[in-house]
């Protein structure tokens, strides 16, 4: 487990503790919390094998490509949740999980670099005619 994952988790033990009044509120915001890092674990690898950059704006694009191709994101957390399911319930499969989870990932995320693409070229068309 990662240092997100530590921190959130004493987060979740330090909410449980705490009053009730106040429970429910930070409860939510871990829950957002919780909801951003996993839809930003699903584009960081993709992200670094993509784009150049330094940890900071690795993990920057992957939360905006993320949030931006909000259905990819949720199709890629549902797919990694039934490998798992899977994988909990026939440990066999465990040798093809990673390699084909790892395929399907990157083939769902580069339609989301595709889209992000096909912007930036639009944008990049739109500037030369405007400084034209």
């Amino acid at each position: 487990m990662d240092s997100g994952g530590v921190i959130m988790t004493l987060d979740y033990c330090l909410i449980t503790s705490a009053d009730p009044w106040i429970e429910i509120p930070l409860f939510l915001v871990l829950l957002l919390a919780l909801i951003c890092y996993a839809l930003t674990s699903v584009f960081l690898f993709p992200v670094m094998v993509n784009y150049e950059g330094n940890w900071h704006s690795v993990i920057k694009n992957s939360f905006l490509i993320a949030v931006s191709r909000l259905g990819i994101s949720l199709l890629c957390l549902v797919l990694v949740l039934f490998v798992l399911a899977v994988t909990l319930y026939l440990p066999a499969v465990i040798r093809l999980a990673g390699s084909s989870t790892a395929y399907l990932l990157y083939l769902l995320c580069g339609r989301a670099f595709h889209h992000i693409e096909v912007i930036k070229s639009i944008v990049t068309q739109q500037t030369e005619q405007v400084q034209l």
